[in-house]
């Protein structure tokens, strides 16, 4: 899951291509918060 939401991913080209690249950005926030819940750091910016 980490690997669709990375910077380069393919999913955040098809979202800038398609207009909703915005919309998009909200998600891996999102994702961020929720996996480290579950597993405590799982995923950090660095």
């Amino acid at each position: 899951m980490t690997v669709l939401f990375a910077q380069t991913g393919s999913m955040q080209e098809v979202t800038v291509g398609s207009g909703w690249s915005k919309e998009f950005m909200q998600l891996p926030n999102r994702f961020d918060r929720a996996i480290s819940n579950v597993i405590p750091g799982a995923h950090s910016a660095d």
